[in-house]
Formats: C-alpha cells, structure tokens, sequence
C-alpha cells in the first residue's frame, strides 16, 4: 500500500510533529508496512527515529509559482470546465507512485477531490473556549472543519473527546470517524541519558515536579503558581518545580510575561525553574527523574504528556478532564482545573521516583506502538477500500 503523508516536521507545531512521527515509526513496526512518501519535506527534517527507516521515501515538492492573476484565469478555466483542481506536483506525485491514500492535517493543501483522503483532525478547543481566538480565527477554524467534514473519506480523532465533539455539529459523518489515539514512542538511543546527571545540568534538587508543555494560556500554568503560593503564605516550603517548553503564545502574547511577574510579585523565584525548550533526550531524563509530572491543562485533544509519564514510570497529578479519563493511566491523581487547594496538597505529598529501567520503558514503548501500527493502518484501509459516495 502507497500512502502519501502530508508533512509536518519543521512546521513548529510540535503535536503534529509528534503524531507524524510516532505513526510513520509505528507502521515500520508491521511485518509489511506501507511505502510511505512524505511529501513536501528534505532529508534534514527528518527526526533521528526516522532517519534509516526503509519504508519511508522523503517526497521534495515544487509548487509552480502562479501570480493573482494566474490563478482567477485557473479558477475561471476550472469552473467552466467543471475539472476538479490539484497542485500540478501532486498530480506528478501520483503518476509516479500511484498513491492508494493521502494523509493529511485537517485538510491537504492542493488536493484534488477525486483523490482517497484521510484527515488527522485534532481537536476542538476553538469551539470549547473561544476566548482565546480571534474572530477571524474562529471563523477560519470553522470554515476549515467544515471543509474536512464534507471533504474527507476518514477522519481519525486521537481520543473519544474528539470524535464526540467533530459528530456534535456533525452527527451524518459517524461512518467516517475513527478514534485512534497514538502512544509515546521511547526507543532505547532516547533512553542512555542518566536521568540524575540530566537533573544536575540543570541544577535541579532531588526532590522537584516537572511540567512539560508551551505556554499557551489554556496550559493552566497560573494554577500551579498559585498552589506554590498558597503553601507558601500558608508557612509551608514548597517544592520545587521546573518547567519546559516554548514561552510565547501567539494569541496571547503577554502570558508568559504576566506569569513571570506573578512569580517576582509573590516571591516563587526560589521554586520556579523555567528551563525553556530543550531536546527530547533531556525531557525524557527529567521526566524519569522528576518526582511528578503536572499536567493542569483546561483543555487536550488527548493529553500525551500523562501516557508519555505513565510509561516511563512517572507519578502523574492531573487536570480533571474527560480525555485524561479517557487515557484510563493507573495512578494518575487528579484535580480540577481550578483546584489551587487541591493541587497544593498534592504537592506537598511524597512521590516514589521512577525504577522503570531503560530496557523495560523500551520494550512497554514497541508493544504498544505495534499495536498502535495495527490500528492505524486498519483505518487507512478501510478507508482506501471503501467506495465513495
């Protein structure tokens, strides 16, 4: 089977990136997996899992520059003679390779209508807390959802929470959904750094929480901040916590600042460590080094940082989400979105650090990624094999 994978390496999106890259490794897993092109990426995107793989040929495109005016008299051509319209380096893509499949991200650009797509369509947060998007943006993602829900042949949501949402407004497309939610993929190379060296680089304490996740507003951060401070002016000692990940958020850029200050104002700088982006290597090593992770978030499509910290053996304390239910992790605490009291006392409870060793993370990783390559490439032949309306 052909598939053409619309690509995401590079985009800055790293919850794409992350799906791309666990579903390209996974289907390798398969005694026969599927010639996969990645269209529209070079060699030096690749990430390091995916570098040697057989079964992945990396596709280069060149648009074909049009001017404004090229394109009315496309359109117009088009319309007249009722002629579906593709980018002309897709259609040479397909007359090489005759692609079975085209996999997408909530659309694919330049695709034709005649072509087999299925779109990974993310999440709804848009419609969940409007408060954070622009007008224009609100439209735009409607607009586009729309789209995919008229458009595409299947539609994989990565939890029930999504496919509960997309059939909200769209109840007809039942028969398109595929709930097909992706697990953390840890190989072995990702797995030699020491996790306690990894925590002394960054001058972190034996004792610390970690969170892994961009500062976006909807991240929740600020309930963390305020549970440090609770305990503090209640004359407790918190501990310390360290956080990773990209600081700006586009919609509002602002936050990470206005956390900052709200760290100065209330006297947490001796427990808060903002660690930034680092590589994947040293996340992995500090979640396994971590006391606990912390994941507050108001809203996820899925919440992959609480499987990622289940399977390397992590305590997880957690927003009390339905798709956090959903993932169904043992152990995991929870609390509401709101919670400052309770997440304060959780904190302040002891944690046994991970003893899950590399080997075993590893092995937990393959069998639920081969699982996950299963599933996932049931879909896209479903999907390829079913006749079009």
């Amino acid at each position: 089977m052909r598939i053409a994978f619309q690509n995401l390496f590079g985009k800055q999106y790293e919850g794409g990136a992350n799906w791309l890259e666990v579903t390209l490794h996974s289907v390798g897993l398969l005694a026969q997996p599927p010639h996969c092109l990645l269209l529209g990426a070079t060699p030096e995107l690749l990430p390091r899992s995916l570098v040697h793989a057989s079964h992945i040929e990396v596709v280069p495109l060149q648009p074909v520059p049009q001017t404004p005016a090229g394109r009315v008299i496309a359109s117009v051509t088009r319309l007249a003679l009722r002629r579906s319209w593709e980018d002309r380096s897709l259609t040479d893509v397909d007359s090489q390779y005759k692609i079975d499949l085209w996999v997408g991200f909530s659309g694919f650009e330049g695709l034709g209508a005649q072509r087999k797509l299925l779109v990974w369509y993310p999440d709804f947060q848009f419609r969940h807390f409007p408060e954070f998007f622009s007008t224009q943006e609100l439209r735009d993602r409607e607009r586009q959802w729309n789209y995919v829900a008229s458009r595409a042949d299947g539609i994989i949501a990565i939890s029930g929470s999504v496919a509960a949402d997309a059939l909200h407004s769209h109840p007809n497309i039942k028969a398109k959904i595929h709930v097909c939610g992706f697990p953390p993929v840890f190989q072995e190379t990702a797995l030699q750094l020491d996790p306690q060296k990894v925590r002394e680089r960054y001058h972190l304490p034996p004792r610390f929480f970690l969170i892994c996740n961009q500062f976006w507003t909807h991240k929740n951060h600020a309930l963390v901040l305020q549970a440090l401070r609770s305990l503090r002016e209640s004359g407790e000692t918190p501990p310390v916590v360290a956080f990773t990940g990209r600081t700006h958020d586009y919609r509002n850029p602002d936050a990470f600042s206005e956390l900052l200050q709200y760290v100065h104002a209330h006297d947490l700088n001796s427990v808060c460590r903002f660690l930034g982006v680092v590589q994947r290597e040293e996340q992995i090593a500090l979640i396994r080094a971590a006391e606990a992770v912390i994941h507050p978030s108001r809203f996820e499509g899925r919440g992959a940082i609480v499987e990622e910290s289940y399977v390397l053996g992590t305590q997880v304390l957690c927003s009390d989400l339905p798709v956090h239910r959903e993932l169904n992790a043992p152990g995991t605490l929870f609390f509401s979105v709101d919670g400052v009291e309770e997440l304060a006392q959780l904190i302040m409870r002891e944690y046994p650090h991970s003893l899950k060793s590399s080997a075993s993370i590893a092995e937990d990783s393959r069998r639920l990624s081969f699982e996950y390559g299963e599933r996932f490439m049931s879909v896209c032949q479903a999907v390829a094999e079913h006749p079009r309306a």
